[in-house]
């Protein structure tokens, strides 16, 4: 894991702790309101209405800070299943205007718009009718603006695809070699792939109709190249070829999860007592192949696509770090040449810091 990744992980537990931390503090305020609301009640003597209004207001703000924590770790859905008949008539009164409807669905994630198709025969027709609730599910072979899209990512392949996932970038590995390549040009590296058929999380043998249809990124890449795990390496004999696609998957309008997911399972079947898999790929009891079937391919991105921009900068930053490296090599090394001629010649020379300095002035004037 990089040191990046790794802040950010903690950063994202230390937030959670913290929002815990908080939560337990309006907990215990909460607690004590009540427990002096109780006393007050079991007392004899007469309650000011000032006090009375001071626990309440305690109470009161402890329940709200505990129902902030709660909407922000919980499922919004949950709240929909304790609201007032009135809400939900007032909900309704706006699910009946079509426009606010697919403006409300829009807003929601890939994987909970799937869920909505099964709220009620209104919402479905909302999401049916839409075309651009359509191109946010991946279900229209175009976008708005058409950039590059990974919608198979995430929480969206645990729920709906379990072992199925996607990865998309501009640098790859060349087969059993270590060496990174970047990707030149306007393309993007997308990756797919199916856990070991044998896996806790092993993929499903089919899928519903609607996720068949759902192109596996957007704009639809066309070909990939399929790779089967016991075919993929030559282990014995390292040749260039040693990272080989098994097989080649097309689809003129697009490929779709549909298509991916036959083609791993025909793969499957094809390599199910494959005579390449190594020893160890073998089941103990049944003596199948435990195999991966994965997918590579190549999406062309628009000129102002915002990832292909980002790319260019960083570039463009590694491109001055280099630059600047090797500078300041060559001025550490006509630092050395300067400092043995004036130990030679008994002379005083400048500290690193202000040789370089000086350096820079002086190419500074020749430049002006």
């Amino acid at each position: 894991m990089s040191p990046v990744s790794m802040a950010d992980w903690r950063q994202r537990f230390k937030q959670r702790d913290d929002e815990m931390r908080a939560a337990l503090d309006h907990q215990a305020n909460l607690d004590a309101a009540l427990k002096r609301l109780s006393n007050l009640a079991d007392s004899s003597a007469s309650v000011s209405s000032a006090i009375l209004r001071a626990v309440l207001k305690q109470a009161q703000s402890s329940a709200a800070g505990l129902d902030g924590h709660l909407r922000n770790t919980g499922r919004p859905s949950l709240y929909a299943e304790r609201c007032p008949d009135g809400a939900r008539e007032l909900a309704q009164r706006v699910f009946d205007v079509p426009e606010l409807l697919e403006l409300i669905l829009s807003k929601l994630p890939v994987l909970e718009l799937l869920k909505s198709y099964r709220v009620n025969r209104q919402w479905h027709s909302a999401i049916e009718s839409s075309a651009n609730l359509q191109r946010q599910l991946s279900l229209r072979p175009d976008t708005v603006d058409g950039y590059f899209q990974n919608v198979f990512q995430g929480r969206i392949c645990g729920e709906v695809l379990p072992g199925f996932g996607t990865r998309s970038g501009f640098s790859t590995h060349r087969g059993l070699s270590s060496r990174e390549e970047t990707i030149p040009g306007n393309e993007i590296l997308f990756k797919a792939d199916f856990a070991s058929s044998t896996d806790y999380y092993a993929m499903p043998g089919k899928c519903g109709t609607r996720i068949r249809k759902m192109y596996v990124c957007q704009p639809p890449i066309k070909e990939m190249n399929t790779y089967v795990e016991c075919c993929r390496y030559n282990f014995n004999h390292h040749t260039d070829d040693h990272d080989r696609p098994s097989a080649v998957v097309r689809n003129e309008k697009g490929l779709t999860i549909g298509d991916l997911l036959d083609k791993t399972n025909e793969m499957l079947d094809l390599h199910k007592y494959c005579q390449n898999a190594e020893v160890f790929m073998l089941d103990d009891e049944t003596g199948e192949v435990k195999n991966e079937v994965s997918f590579r391919g190549t999406v062309e991105l628009k000129e102002d696509d915002p990832l292909l921009v980002e790319k260019r900068i960083k570039e463009e930053i590694r491109e001055r770090e280099l630059k600047d490296k090797k500078l300041r090599r060559q001025h550490i090394e006509q630092y050395r040449t300067a400092a043995r001629v004036a130990r030679d010649s008994r002379q005083t020379i400048p500290d690193l810091k202000d040789f370089i300095s000086g350096l820079a002035g002086a190419d500074d004037d020749s430049t002006s």
